[in-house]
């Protein structure tokens, strides 16, 4: 016969094993929280369903892993923020800073590339030859957008900041600002789309930048332990051709 105490302590470890493994059931049950902001052609946020290069490749890596995801659109300085409070599980399209890295825990691949580039009006293209003609233009940028290293950190730039790059295409045309700055191929992505093509162009100055852009995970997110697995995910849709498949739709 078992004594009291004996009977006492194995009914708090099944009570315990029973919490716990209902603990584990939820989070395996839980959807990830996507953030993702409008970002031509990685994705676009003003479309039913949500589609791009971004959303393709999550549904992908989704798939391989094993979990649900549901998208929440924000802007992409509050989709930032909303990681850093843990409102967000997971976000793409992002580059790898130490202030970032502070609260995101990236995936170890880089799923593309993108290269910096700067638009003007058509026929004022020779305002922008080299890097330190910027100092007599006034340059529209996205709100806490990483370009290069040189420009970001450069406060003597005339630099007016915006939440979207629509907006500072308008105001381009309108000769509001003098140029923007944005990533080459959603810009001009953004200009076709919004009728200015031809109108806008791209600047005959080039940075020259090729920046990485990866997934994250929020710090604060219960689903930290899901990055190895999206890691061999990436790496493994990169290898077999996948990837390829994915940007081949949107070029």
């Amino acid at each position: 016969m078992l004594k009291p105490c004996s009977v006492i302590l194995q009914a708090t470890v099944a009570m315990l094993v029973t919490v716990c493994s209902g603990f584990s059931q939820f989070l395996d049950a839980a959807e990830l929280r996507m953030g993702l902001y409008n970002w031509p052609p990685f994705s676009f946020d003003a479309e039913r369903p949500y589609r791009g290069i971004d959303v393709d490749l999550a549904n992908e890596i989704s798939k391989r892993v094993g979990f649900d995801f549901t998208i929440d659109t924000c802007p992409f300085e509050r989709c930032l923020l909303e990681m850093e409070l843990g409102r967000l599980d997971l976000m793409s399209g992002i580059a790898l800073t130490p202030k970032r890295a502070k609260y995101m825990d990236y995936a170890h691949f880089p799923y593309a590339e993108v290269s910096t580039a700067f638009f003007v009006r058509r026929g004022e293209e020779e305002r922008l030859l080299r890097y330190e003609d910027l100092y007599n233009l006034q340059i529209g940028v996205v709100s806490e957008a990483h370009y290069f290293d040189r420009f970001d950190i450069d406060n003597n730039l005339n630099k007016t900041v915006f939440h979207s790059e629509k907006l500072m295409i308008k105001l381009l045309s309108l000769g509001r600002i003098d140029t923007f700055v944005s990533h080459q191929t959603t810009g001009a992505y953004e200009i076709m789309n919004q009728g200015f093509k031809g109108t806008l162009v791209q600047a005959p100055y080039s940075p020259g930048s090729r920046i990485p852009i990866y997934f994250a995970i929020s710090q604060k997110s219960p689903h930290r332990s899901l990055l190895p697995a999206i890691n061999k995910a990436i790496k493994d849709i990169h290898a077999d051709g996948t990837m390829e498949k994915i940007l081949k739709k949107y070029r």
